[in-house]
């Protein structure tokens, strides 16, 4: 007698549960017709899977939205502040202090980023320019005398990082907080319908249902081995890292 297979669900990450989810829905819609007996369960099966779908895009907004945003405005207020420090240095009057300017200009044209980047300090273009202002352009930074504008981009760098950090360490907490309680209804349904479903096929045959097990069962087992694939390859990369 066929009747689906059996699949644990725990096993997949919370993207590849939302595409087996789908997967199954599409297989449930194309035997509609074939009187399976689970209509209500299967609509209530959707709008667990549409909710498993809102918990993977939540708005990233969480307790620390506010300070990052005040942090990256900050540390943009002070790379234009710098930019333009450099800028109208090049008309310095004291001819030591114009020099490196001009060189200090050659290195912050080099990297014209930053301005764009300002506000992604996990971007990496700030970092790099610090390291120059503090070793090889360390004596310019001093002639200059922006020393405290250099100071100040460091602490300023500093602070939208950690906020940065902090920021997306919550987002995902929340995103796997939802996602743990929206896969447990989905699965609570899908379940039922399964079961449901192989009850109907003792009581009936499986005349009437085999249709539908035949496909359901060829999409599970290829996510069965997709997984397993996965699974393996997570194996390999772990141990090559343990030898590295």
């Amino acid at each position: 007698m066929n009747k689906v297979i059996e699949f644990g669900m725990s096993r997949p990450n919370n993207v590849e549960h939302y595409k087996i989810m789908n997967d199954v829905v599409d297989v449930l819609d194309r035997h509609t017709t074939d009187g399976l007996g689970v209509d209500n369960e299967v609509k209530e099966l959707k709008k667990c899977v549409a909710d498993e779908g809102e918990a993977l895009n939540l708005p990233r907004g969480n307790d620390f939205t506010e300070d990052k945003n005040q942090a990256s405005e900050k540390l943009k207020l002070t790379v234009d502040g710098i930019d333009d420090q450099i800028n109208s240095g090049l008309n310095h009057y004291e001819p030591q202090a114009k020099a490196a300017f001009k060189r200090l200009k050659t290195l912050w044209d080099a990297n014209s980023e930053i301005k764009l980047k300002a506000t992604n300090p996990k971007e990496g273009a700030l970092k790099k320019v610090l390291v120059e202002f503090k070793g090889n352009y360390k004596a310019d930074v001093i002639a200059a005398g922006i020393q405290g504008w250099v100071d100040t981009l460091e602490a300023d760098y500093a602070a939208c990082l950690n906020l940065e950090v902090k920021f997306d360490t919550a987002s995902q907490s929340k995103t796997k907080l939802r996602s743990k309680s929206a896969r447990k209804a989905t699965d609570a349904w899908y379940f039922k319908i399964i079961e449901i479903i192989n009850a109907l096929i003792v009581v009936n045959g499986d005349a009437k249902y085999a249709a539908f097990v035949n496909e359901l069962n060829e999409r599970l087992k290829w996510h069965n081995n997709s997984l397993a694939i996965r699974k393996a390859d997570r194996k390999d990369d772990d141990e090559s890292n343990e030898t590295k």
